[in-house]
């Protein structure tokens, strides 16, 4: 997706306006036709080499010249931002590199790879008014507007995969804090046994270290099935070892060479495996697959900054600048142990199922498996940037990934974010 290319900040909504009347004569393109080309907005023109922002709330402030754009977001002190141009490659859309040169972001640590950049967020507002001059000095009628808002982003280096990888990982406190969730497409976070629950991680990008992976569940396979992947585990209990045998999915159990243990977390909560050897194991595989993701484009949402989940002590609040959700669960606040950040969460969805206790026997004290059917259909509410969505969910079959619509109809996009599913019983 295209973004403004700063390690930092991605343009996740927008609201285009245009209006022109452009005369025959035009001289080249100025760098604002390069901001609306890299937002996806139709320039209308090519106008002459002077503007100004605009309209909507806290509009930045924004001077543009033949070599660079410069950009203050409102109420923000410091030198203005500079938006430069960069070469393009041949089948690489532009790229703007967008850098507010503040002190206090002068004297923090830029890292290029594992760890965020934070930077000014916030509505962003640009726009042309009538009086632009093109390179003959004429005159040209324009009234060009684009709003968006600049969203936190994580810079980590990952690896595409042709078909999703799912990897179980656990959530008990010894397992805090886990490596590369930030980079998941979708966490499944449901019970396992004994009131602990554990997580199903569906990637298809994959950052350099996941873990501690865990043993699998009877969930865990049923989402490995609709979401066509692999399954990336330590192993499972003798029953449900069973149920994987007579209905087989693609698994990868430990194995050497592949996984490694780690001094940073106790045993058996040390079993990591990284990008690497996930590609390997992934090849030969299942035929290549894509998770389906898009832009959420929801109405009549009721406002929520706050999600309690009291089946998993779990509750989320929103953080204002990102509108993403942070998740705290007994007190602790989770992050990203590769990226030493808080673990920011585009969509939360909980989703409620049947759920029946079974006879397999899944760990040393003697507690029995939880079954949840994600076969079927059920209710859910679907929170995302601030507002509620009462909300639906299916499998088209078991071999499909789940739909979710609110109960207005609107089918709901997932976003190219991360999205975090709560599945309690309901």
């Amino acid at each position: 997706m295209p973004g403004w290319a700063a390690n930092f900040a991605y343009l996740q909504s927008e609201e285009r306006s245009e209006r022109s009347a452009a005369g025959p004569e035009a001289g080249r393109e100025p760098q604002a036709a390069g901001v609306a080309r890299q937002c996806g907005v139709p320039f209308p023109h090519r106008a002459g080499s002077r503007g100004r922002a605009g309209g909507g709330s806290r509009p930045a402030l924004i001077h543009l010249d033949d070599e660079r754009a410069l950009v203050r977001p409102h109420g923000v002190q410091g030198e203005p931002a500079a938006v430069q141009r960069r070469p393009r490659r041949r089948g690489q859309a532009r790229l703007l590199d967008l850098h507010h040169h503040d002190r206090a972001s002068r004297d923090r640590p830029h890292h290029r790879h594992g760890h965020c950049h934070r930077r000014p967020v916030g509505p962003l507002a640009l726009s042309l008014a009538d009086g632009g001059h093109d390179a003959l000095g004429h005159i040209l009628p324009i009234d060009w507007k684009v709003t968006a808002n600049l969203v936190f982003k994580i810079s980590v280096h990952t690896t595409p995969l042709s078909y999703p990888a799912l990897i179980q990982i656990p959530n008990d406190p010894g397992a805090w804090d886990q490596s590369g969730l930030q980079s998941a497409n979708m966490v499944f976070e449901s019970v396992a046994e004994g009131g602990i629950t554990r997580f199903t991680a569906v990637f298809q990008q994959v950052p350099d270290k996941v873990g501690p992976v865990r043993s699998g569940r009877l969930i865990s396979l049923k989402l490995t099935r609709h979401y066509r992947g692999r399954l990336f585990l330590s192993g499972t209990s003798q029953g449900t070892f069973g149920v994987l045998n007579s209905d087989p999915v693609p698994t990868f159990f430990d194995t050497q060479g592949f996984y490694y243990r780690t001094s940073d977390h106790r045993a058996p909560d040390n079993l990591y495996i990284n990008a690497d050897a996930i590609a390997r194991a992934e090849a030969p595989g299942p035929a290549a697959f894509a998770l389906p993701t898009g832009n959420p484009k929801l109405s009549g949402g009721q406002p929520a900054n706050s999600i309690s989940v009291p089946e998993h002590s779990t509750t989320f609040s929103l953080e204002n600048d990102s509108k993403a959700y942070l998740k705290t669960e007994g007190g602790h606040q989770f992050g990203d142990a590769s990226i030493g950040q808080p673990l920011r969460i585009s969509m939360v969805i909980v989703m409620r199922t049947q759920v029946t206790t079974t006879g397999i026997i899944e760990d040393v004290n003697g507690a029995h498996g939880l079954d949840y059917n994600i076969d079927g259909s059920g209710s859910a509410d679907v929170y995302y940037q601030g507002l509620k969505y009462g909300a639906h969910w299916s499998s088209p079959d078991r071999s499909s990934p789940l739909v979710f619509t609110t109960d207005a109809g609107q089918a709901i996009a997932l976003p190219n974010g991360l999205v975090w599913i709560e599945v309690v019983p309901g």
